[in-house]
């Protein structure tokens, strides 16, 4: 009897390894591979943002570009650094838009990763970045993990039952990746809750060496905002070169990682603003710039779009952002930042994601 039931725990046992390593979703971004994609940003204005028309016309519109992939961020609100409770109820964006938009974006033929984000503060600028969170006292950290599950798993359980293909468990929260144990059991956590995609984490690409527990995770998540040394024009061949040599350079060290953890590397962000200082101060806030400068902008994508196929292209990437319509602080906004829509860039996005095999 012993022996007819060892093998039987053994495969069980087996079995739960598995589960525990994110095997299903990593099969599914074999499945995905190569993900060409963009993220889209909810205006938090009834009838313009997720599951509108204005959003659909929007997303048709992403096809055009060889995109197959768009990402969708919902948001939870942190009143500040030091309350630990967070809220995500928005009356701008109801778990029926959200739905709505994942099943147009279905329809449309564009897969979707959900990735929602932290924001801190009530205002438009955040009085504290979520990548500066930091909670040195245990009992601190524990409590503000219960209240950021909450909130991450009600986004898996949209996820999962609206067949999300991709699903990051946070962005951007560099200083509370220290707590890998607390992480783990999040991790751990969606996957108990039948979510089966493939599953991240976006992490400031600087900090993706310090992480420990990408090993839980399908694929190793880089928002890509390296800044360079000075400003750059196209039309300067050796101060291009340059920055494309340095993107090179930290695009093989990321490489290198993901070979050593044996996990595929996605730039879940990359992209650059339309401001003069969009190369040497890529992450600065937009809307401190005045000047609109659009050559910039291109500047950056198309060395980019050299650094990959120079030194291989990751399993993915996803471009810094479109918006669901230019309105409200999006149209204030939109000279200088990210955004997209209607750009000269939008012209690079095509060549760009065509070296994606």
């Amino acid at each position: 009897m012993r022996r007819a039931v060892l093998p039987l725990l053994l495969i069980f046992l087996i079995f739960l390894r598995c589960d525990a390593l994110g095997w299903p979703g990593a099969q599914a971004l074999e499945d995905l591979r190569p993900i060409r994609g963009a993220a889209l940003g909810h205006v938090h204005v009834r009838g313009l943002g997720y599951g509108s028309a204005a959003s659909a016309r929007v997303s048709r519109s992403l096809l055009a570009h060889g995109l197959n992939t768009v990402q969708l961020n919902p948001f939870g609100y942190q009143p500040a650094a030091r309350d630990r409770r967070i809220t995500f109820s928005d009356p701008t964006l109801t778990d029926q838009d959200l739905r709505a938009e994942i099943r147009t974006l279905h329809g449309t033929g564009l897969r979707v990763m959900l990735a929602p984000h932290l924001w801190i503060g009530d205002e438009l600028t955040p009085s504290v970045w979520r990548s500066q969170l930091r909670y040195s006292d245990p009992a601190e950290a524990t409590e503000w993990f219960a209240a950021y599950s909450q909130f991450i798993l009600h986004y898996a359980r949209i996820a999962r039952e609206e067949n999300v293909a991709i699903f990051a468990v946070g962005v951007e929260l560099e200083g509370l990746t220290v707590h890998d144990s607390l992480f783990r059991e999040l991790i751990a956590a969606v996957r108990r809750d039948g979510y089966r995609g493939a599953l991240t984490y976006e992490c400031e690409a600087w900090n993706a060496p310090n992480i420990r527990f990408w090993d839980a995770l399908d694929f190793i998540g880089l928002n890509f905002y390296y800044s360079f040394s000075r400003e750059v024009r196209s039309s300067n061949p050796q101060d291009f070169a340059r920055l494309t040599e340095f993107i090179g350079q930290k695009l093989r060290q990321h490489y290198d990682l993901g070979a050593r953890l044996g996990k595929p590397i996605v730039l879940t962000e990359f992209g650059y603003p339309s401001h003069p200082l969009a190369i040497s101060r890529t992450s600065s806030w937009p809307a401190t710039h005045a000047a609109r400068d659009d050559e910039a902008q291109m500047t950056g994508l198309a060395a980019l779009d050299a650094a990959f196929r120079k030194v291989g292209h990751p399993a993915g990437a996803i471009v810094w952002k479109y918006v669901t319509a230019l309105d409200s602080y999006e149209r204030r906004t939109y000279p200088t930042d990210f955004t997209l829509n209607h750009k000269p860039a939008e012209a690079l996005l095509a060549p760009l994601f065509a070296g994606f095999e």
